[in-house]
């Protein structure tokens, strides 16, 4: 609206200061023609040429003005482009931000330990469930070499040989080795890892999800030994027991069932 205003105000200014121009041109030449004819006075001359400066000036102010008023525009122009640009900027920065923070919120409490190391083999990832498996909390082990600190000296080189071709770019498959933990015992950790990239797919560090088998492994002895104990009680208890399979092949035969058939197991 302001726009066509202001071309509406310079257009008539225009048309003005060409038709004065033109009227006092005809003028000019009016008397000029009178003068030779009749010897007029120069004086109304004189008055008329300043005239025509003056409206040739007013025409220069005019088109001076428009120029102006074109470039004042395109600044603002430019000046709205750029306001948009840098809320799209602002808005794509805040989006990237919420997706950084849901990330970080999903990585620290995941129910799995989760380790990541930067290019240097130094601790830059630590979750919850990290810190509750070795007793080490997140600030107490960012910045710290994983291999050096926190894996025991015979795990050492192989889980280093891991890491450093998961650096290269290298797949690994799953790999076991122990943590220490605050109070220093050893955790049993089966670790699935990959590499982390920036945007431009350089390769950045490593992350990975491990299990602590420390559990798993207590249960797995506890059943070994509870197997033993029956084996060993059905083997020596006074009366004869045998058992067979599905097929009906024998597969157990204590030794009272030998001693009293004179079949050995």
């Amino acid at each position: 609206m302001q726009q066509a205003k202001t071309n509406r105000v310079i257009f008539f200014r225009l048309i003005f200061g060409y038709a004065t121009i033109g009227l006092v041109t005809v003028l000019v030449a009016w008397f000029s023609i009178n003068r030779i004819e009749n010897q007029v006075s120069a004086a109304p001359i004189i008055i008329i040429a300043a005239c025509v400066v003056l409206a040739a000036l007013g025409l220069v102010g005019i088109l001076v003005t428009r120029q102006v008023n074109g470039f004042v525009i395109r600044l603002q122009e430019l000046h709205e482009d750029l306001r948009l640009r840098g809320a799209a900027l602002n808005s794509a920065q805040l989006e990237s931000e919420r997706i950084a923070a849901e990330s970080a919120q999903f990585i620290d409490t995941v129910p799995a330990a989760t380790i990541g190391i930067d290019a240097d083999g130094l601790i830059n990832e630590w979750n919850q469930t990290a810190a509750k498996i070795t007793g080490f909390k997140k600030e107490d082990v960012l910045g710290q070499g994983l291999v050096q600190d926190f894996i025991t000296e015979e795990y050492r080189a192989p889980v280093k040989a891991v890491l450093d071709d998961l650096l290269r770019g290298i797949d690994a498959s799953s790999y076991e080795f122990p943590l220490y933990t605050k109070d220093g015992t050893r955790v049993k950790v089966l670790l699935n890892a990959t590499t982390r990239r920036d945007v431009d797919g350089n390769i950045i560090g490593v992350i990975g999800v491990g299990q602590d088998l420390t559990d798993a492994r207590i249960a797995q002895l506890e059943s070994e030994r509870i197997a033993a104990e029956l084996t060993q009680f059905i083997d020596t208890a006074n009366a004869p027991i045998f058992g067979i399979d599905a097929d009906g092949l024998i597969n157990e035969w204590n030794q009272t069932a030998a001693e009293i058939t004179g079949f050995k197991k």
